[in-house]
């Protein structure tokens, strides 16, 4: 090989080593990337995952049963009751008949009502999980489980249970004072307990119950005119209502 051809033959094999150089360094570059990508999947997944877990551990919390102090008489008693609902739902659910539904969901709310009795919380609690799922709008079976969260001391479960009934405006006044009363003990201001109470008495077109309620929620916040025009309102509804004329004599005799 001559000078001239090992000199271009020098170049040659230089500018190969810096092609493959600036092509190693993409690849390793690629490669580095790829590599941050899958780390960074394989760790948000496991975030998620544990997320997932911890929710589901926190969710299926299973609740503790309460002694009823029962005699072993009054104990039967509602072990037949439950059984004798169970067979009947047994009975239902092997029965392909249309209109059975309702039924189902009744059953369910009825096997709820008779665990609490018993003080088996858990088994009530899914009792009326399952009647809500044949009936998500099942009022019963919400207040029922609201109930059994109460007892449980879990008032972020119990005020969850029964949202869903406000937000489809409820005409139940009983459901709305629950919810009235569940966020008055978690400290909610003033100017929101008053705007439940208006949206309360617009579902339940003045429902009288709402009335006195809120009528004695004014009184005790020192809102004494407000509370006259509705106990007086809440009379014309009543008028036979002695408690509210008494009310309303007391308020105009502060005046």
């Amino acid at each position: 090989m001559t000078q001239g051809s090992a000199s271009n033959f020098d170049k040659a094999c230089l500018k190969n080593v810096q092609i493959f150089s600036k092509v190693s360094s993409t690849m390793n570059k690629k490669y580095i990337i790829i590599l941050i990508l899958v780390l960074v999947v394989l760790f948000g997944g496991l975030f998620v995952l544990q997320k997932g877990i911890l929710k589901k551990t926190y969710t299926e919390k299973k609740l503790s049963d309460k002694n009823r102090n029962l005699t072993d008489q009054q104990k039967r008693v509602y072990q037949d009751n439950i059984k004798k609902a169970e067979d009947y739902l047994k009975s239902l659910q092997t029965n392909n008949k249309a209109g059975l539904h309702q039924s189902i969901d009744e059953t369910y709310i009825y096997l709820g009502q008779e665990y609490y009795g018993l003080g088996e919380l858990e088994m009530s609690k899914q009792m009326y999980e399952r009647a809500l799922a044949q009936s998500p709008k099942a009022e019963q079976a919400m207040v029922g489980l609201v109930i059994v969260y109460q007892e449980a001391g879990d008032k972020s479960a119990a005020l969850a249970a029964i949202e869903p009934a406000i937000l489809n405006k409820t005409k139940t006044a009983d459901i709305w004072l629950r919810y009235i009363q569940m966020r008055i003990e978690e400290g909610a201001a003033a100017v929101n307990i008053n705007s439940i109470y208006n949206d309360a008495l617009n579902a339940t077109d003045r429902s009288v119950d709402i009335l006195s309620s809120f009528a004695q929620y004014q009184e005790q916040n020192g809102n004494l005119k407000d509370s006259l025009a509705l106990w007086q309102e809440a009379l014309k509804k009543d008028p036979k209502n002695s408690s509210f004329e008494n009310e309303i004599a007391k308020l105009k005799n502060n005046k």
